[in-house]
This record gives C-alpha cells, sequence and structure tokens, in this order.
C-alpha cells in the first residue's frame, strides 16, 4: 500500500537508527606472554630509552621511599615498552602434543567403523554387528586417548619437578591448562578435612606455605635441617660479603657500576618464567645502556640506604605435583615453584 492510498490511516514516521559496538574479550585468568623472538629489538631499546629519559633523568633518590618510587617507574617503562614493542604469543589451545601414530591409528579405526555403521543406516542396539563394532572402538579410542594424556601430564609434572627456573612460555601454558580446567582442581585432605573449593583450596594453601616458613616447622619430622644450614652458612657469608664493602665509618667502598650490571645483563638466559611484574630478562638483557644506568643507580641506592623495596619481595608461589604416582590429595605431594621478579634475581646476580 502507498504512502498516499486513501486507506493508509497509519501515522507512523520511518526511524532511521544507528547502533555502535565496541566488543572485548575478556579473560580475568590471561597473562600476557611475549614474543621476544620476532621483537624489533632496536625499536624496544628506543622506546624505553625514550620513557626513562621522561620518567627517571631527573629524579633523585634521597630515601628510602624514593626507592620504592623509583622502582615502581622504572618498572613502568619496562612494561610500556613491552606492551609497545614486542608482540604477543601466539599459541593454539586445541593441539594435543601427546597425539603419536598409536592414537592415529586408533582414531582411524574408529571412524572407519563409523562410516560402515552410517551406510547401514545407524541403526541402535547391541544386537546390531556394526553398531556394537563402532562403539567398542569408540570406546577403545577413548580409553587410549585419556592413558597418552595421563601420561603427557605426568611427564610434565617431573619436568616441573626438576626445573625450577623453568621455560616461561611452557610454565604459563601448564598453569593456565590446569587452572582453567575444573577437573584438575584436585581436592586436598588436610587434618581429616577434605577442601574442593578454590577458595578453601587457596587458604590452605597459604597456610601450608606460611608453615612451612615459620620457626615452628623446625620442629617437625620431615624438616630438613641439612638444607636449613647451607642456607643460613650461604646468607652470614653473603653478609660478610656486604660488610667488605664498607670503610670503618659505614662509607661504600666500591659502587655496583654500569658495566657490571651490562654483563649480568647481557648473560641472562632467554625464554624464562617472569614474577609477579610479568618482566622477562628479556625486558632486561635489551633494554640497552639507558636502562642498565637506570638499574646500576637503583642498586647503588638500596645498598647505600640498606633498603629493598617491598615490590622486589613478593613472588608467585606454584604447587606442582611431583609426579612419581604420589597421591594429589596431600599437601606433602606438591612442591611449590617460587618466581620472583627478575629485577630482584638481577640484584642477586650482580652482588
Amino acid at each position: 500500500m502507498s504512502d498516499d492510498h486513501s486507506a493508509n490511516t497509519s501515522d507512523h514516521v520511518p526511524i532511521h537508527v544507528t547502533i555502535g559496538t565496541h566488543l572485548r574479550r575478556y579473560n580475568p585468568a590471561y597473562r600476557a606472554m611475549y614474543n621476544w623472538s620476532v621483537c624489533n629489538l632496536e625499536l624496544y631499546g628506543q622506546v624505553l630509552r625514550n620513557l626513562l629519559r621522561d620518567k627517571l633523568d631527573e629524579f633523585n633518590i634521597n630515601n628510602k621511599d624514593d626507592i620504592d618510587t623509583y622502582l615502581s617507574r622504572l618498572q613502568e617503562c619496562i612494561t610500556t615498552a613491552m606492551t609497545q614493542c614486542v608482540p604477543l604469543m601466539q599459541s593454539s589451545p586445541h593441539k594435543r602434543p601427546y597425539w603419536d601414530n598409536e592414537l592415529k591409528v586408533a582414531h582411524g579405526v574408529q571412524k572407519e567403523k563409523r562410516k560402515v555403521w552410517i551406510q547401514e543406516g545407524r541403526p541402535r542396539g547391541m544386537q546390531h554387528a556394526s553398531y556394537q563394532s563402532y562403539k567398542s572402538c569408540k570406546k577403545a579410542f577413548a580409553i587410549l586417548l585419556r592413558a597418552k594424556h595421563s601420561e603427557h601430564e605426568q611427564r610434565r609434572f617431573e619436568q616441573a619437578e626438576t626445573d625450577y627456573d623453568l621455560d616461561s612460555q611452557s610454565l604459563w601454558k601448564f598453569i593456565k591448562a590446569h587452572k582453567n580446567s575444573s577437573s584438575n582442581l584436585h581436592a586436598i585432605c588436610h587434618d581429616g578435612t577434605i577442601y574442593s573449593s578454590p577458595s578453601e583450596l587457596r587458604d590452605i594453601w597459604s597456610k601450608h606455605y606460611n608453615t612451612l616458613l615459620n620457626e615452628q616447622a623446625s620442629e617437625a619430622d620431615d624438616y630438613d635441617n641439612n638444607f636449613r644450614t647451607h642456607i643460613t652458612d650461604y646468607i652470614n657469608n653473603l653478609k660478610d660479603t656486604m660488610s667488605s664493602l664498607h670503610d670503618h665509618t659505614g662509607v661504600i667502598q666500591s659502587l655496583i657500576s654500569v658495566s657490571e650490571v651490562a654483563n649480568v645483563c647481557k648473560s641472562l638466559p632467554k625464554r624464562k618464567a617472569a614474577g609477579i611484574d610479568n618482566i622477562a630478562y628479556e625486558g632486561l638483557k635489551y633494554g640497552g645502556f639507558a636502562l642498565f644506568e637506570k638499574l646500576s643507580h637503583l642498586f647503588n641506592a638500596i645498598i647505600r640506604h640498606v633498603h629493598v623495596p617491598g615490590a622486589l619481595k613478593y613472588n608467585i608461589i606454584i604447587p606442582v605435583h611431583k609426579g612419581k604416582r604420589k597421591p594429589k590429595d596431600e599437601l606433602g605431594s606438591y612442591r611449590g615453584i617460587s618466581l620472583s621478579p627478575t629485577i630482584s634475581k638481577l640484584l642477586e646476580k650482580v652482588v
């Protein structure tokens, strides 16, 4: 019916609407993994150098609070340069690394049996030979698939147990795979009580590691006193070394030079797991002279004021199963992997 027809009594007029949408994927468990192998290192160094000049060139460290602020700005500069210049790692979560020829053959047999079953009209019931054969092969393939997956996970647990300073990409894939899968959130039995919810597990692990770090832990039957003695001797030797840097007036005799920091940074390994600040070794290794200079200034201020910023003391502790068929519901079956901030590890190496 045309608009000017006599029977058209509608008083509606056309309405033109434009709807704009901006879709953003949200992943609360997301942790960026940077692909340094395809990064433009020259661009990264240039961007970082400009950020350090703007943020830190005229910043003077006069007290302990200044050290904390200086470190915070330094980490911010590195993180910003990484975000702007380093591409993120692309990975496919659907690949099965444990897929082998045995699985390939079993899967092929299942597919052939399914084709036969479909050609016969998809009959139902075990009285039909094609249905029975297809279901039998499907079940056998599922059992084999679970067995291969279990063997693969066992090897990964054992790898995590033997390698303390893990490969960054592999580590976070390992953590995410177990964090996002409810089937891998193992209940823990402690003192006759079973803990299964995420909040309960978080609290029981926190209590467990606090107990291990407490003085009362030395009274436990399985406490390793030999290792405690080794660590105590190491700390005492470190204190003696640090005291030798001061003369009788308390003034530091030798400072950490830029060249010392540069040499250690250039020798840092690649593809290692980052700490809570998500700054990998590559972020320091490829920072250039400007970054080495700022790190040297920071380390000397830490020694001069006898103050280590709290941000360098926060570690990520990840419980990793020890493997070897240990029960997964016991706290003692897990080893805590501690990931320290890279700047903290660099300070330790330099000193």
